[in-house]
């Protein structure tokens, strides 16, 4: 009698199959290892782009100007005691020809000593140090004398920078860096004209000629744009 014996081989793993999910699982590895770094490694951030807030906006005015940015947070981003800030004002903005510090604050603190002025161009000394990526807000005051212009308008930008001083040596930290935009419009002319047509009593009305110049980005197109007079209250407007 013949016995036959039956061997069990066992199949051996395919490898590309087993080399590929290797690879998969080590681009997970790696990608879950860059967003954990990522997450608490923050990238260097440089001067922020100032927000201008001029109160009023009129052209021809005078005006409480509040500067407002951050300071960059890489090495050497920081502002030390003997720190200033300047800030450059569009052309036909007007600059006094001095400026009390009482007039000025940063960050709430009055600056050691009276800004100085030259051009178009505000130094104001810094009251104390700053840290990197400090929030940094400066106003100058309407007693500061500072002018809105009448030319531009519309949407300008003023320029800040940062830096320190050494004895009576400026080194620039940053910038000169463009703000972003702020409204500066132009004042309109308002002239009424009564009616000369003797209307009966209690309908008498006044002729209004209301005249403006549009801003820099104020351009108006034909049966698409509008433009909106508001009256005082009091006025009786027809329907």
């Amino acid at each position: 009698m013949k016995h036959y014996v039956f061997k069990h081989k066992e199949r051996e793993p395919n490898k590309r199959r087993v080399n590929a999910m290797k690879k998969r699982i080590s681009v997970l590895l790696t990608f879950f290892l860059f967003v954990s770094l990522f997450s608490w490694i923050q990238p260097v951030r440089a001067l922020d782009p100032a927000v201008v807030t001029p109160l009023p906006h009129t052209g021809g005015k005078p005006a409480q100007y509040m500067v407002d940015f951050v300071l960059g947070t890489g090495t050497g981003f920081a502002i030390p005691s003997t720190g200033y800030f300047k800030i450059t004002f569009p052309s036909d903005t007007k600059l006094p020809t001095s400026l009390a510090k009482a007039n000025v604050t940063v960050n709430a603190a009055i600056p050691p000593s009276d800004p100085t002025i030259s051009g178009q161009t505000i130094k104001v000394l810094v009251p104390s140090a700053y840290p990197a990526g400090t929030s940094i807000s400066i106003v100058f005051a309407l007693a500061a004398g500072i002018k809105n212009p009448t030319t531009p308008t519309g949407m300008i930008k003023l320029k800040v920078e940062t830096g320190y001083m050494v004895g009576s040596t400026e080194t620039k930290i940053e910038g000169p860096v463009d703000s972003s935009k702020y409204f500066i419009g132009y004042p309109a002319t308002i002239t009424p004209t009564p009616n000369t047509d003797a209307p009966a009593s209690g309908t008498e009305y006044a002729e209004y000629k209301v005249e403006w110049k549009t801003g820099n980005e104020g351009a108006l197109s034909k049966n698409t744009d509008t433009i909106t007079v508001e009256f005082p209250a009091g006025y009786s407007i027809p329907i």
